[in-house]
């Protein structure tokens, strides 16, 4: 299935169930499964020869540099107000790089353009809010509650140390990411800590649009990136979340 043709308003649990998206065993009410733990059914990527699933996890590697970035889409729908909570680990190189796209497009040759919760095993990228687009970049750092108004002005409030925040993650280990996107304002918590919130209002990019979910193996050293434990939950409405 295109994931252009259907909005996300048009699916119900119901037509989950019937794709075959289950709420597993351990889930949280009202958050289904976007990955069966066998197979990459649902899910799709314009090149997969880094894709595949290893000791029950999605999994994208390289034994060598890896040229380009590779995303991995969900193909079943294109959600604009959820929370996805999945966990990840990522080995290898120093400079590995990777990030979980969400309310994004994919152009022609398979490249996600939109928002991604950055992944990487280096303290300046790794649980940072970015925007996959050459002019806006870095939307937040960790420890950052950002609102960006009309016209693209940023105001920054932090609210953590972003070293302090950093020390939260494990690397070489598995984390936790839960990810919370309702109306303009998306954030994200890294094993329970929040580490940034955003407010986009910026209206050369609506920032409360649908758009395709799909996970990153960045350009650059080899690596092994892997995903498990993916799940989604529809929000309703568009009412500001809450903050700590």
């Amino acid at each position: 299935m295109n994931p252009s043709s259907h909005s996300w308003s048009r699916w119900t649990t119901a037509a989950f169930l019937a794709c075959g998206w289950i709420t597993a065993a351990g889930a949280e009410p009202g958050f289904v499964s976007m990955f069966d733990g066998r197979t990459l059914r649902g899910w799709n990527a314009a090149e997969m020869r880094h894709w595949s699933v290893k000791d029950g996890a999605i999994t994208a590697s390289s034994d060598g540099p890896v040229a380009d970035h590779s995303y991995l889409v969900w193909q079943d729908a294109q959600p604009a107000d959820f929370e996805l909570k999945l966990k990840f680990r990522i080995t290898g190189d120093a400079g590995a790089n990777s990030g979980v796209q969400i309310r994004s497009q994919v152009r022609p040759d398979g490249f996600v353009t939109g928002y991604q919760a950055d992944i990487a095993r280096y303290e300046k990228h790794c649980a940072i809010f970015y925007d996959e687009t050459p002019r806006r970049g870095m939307l937040a750092d960790r420890g950052e509650r950002v609102v960006i108004d009309e016209e693209g002005k940023r105001t920054v409030k932090r609210f953590a140390d972003a070293g302090e925040l950093w020390r939260r993650i494990k690397i070489d280990d598995w984390n936790d990411y839960h990810i919370i996107a309702r109306g303009q304002t998306v954030s994200a918590r890294v094993n329970g800590h929040l580490m940034w919130e955003v407010t986009d209002r910026e209206t050369t990019r609506n920032g409360a649009a649908p758009g395709v979910i799909a996970l990153q193996i960045h350009k650059g050293p080899p690596m092994t990136v892997m995903f498990k434990d993916v799940f989604l939950k529809v929000l309703k409405g568009h009412e500001q979340q809450s903050t700590p």
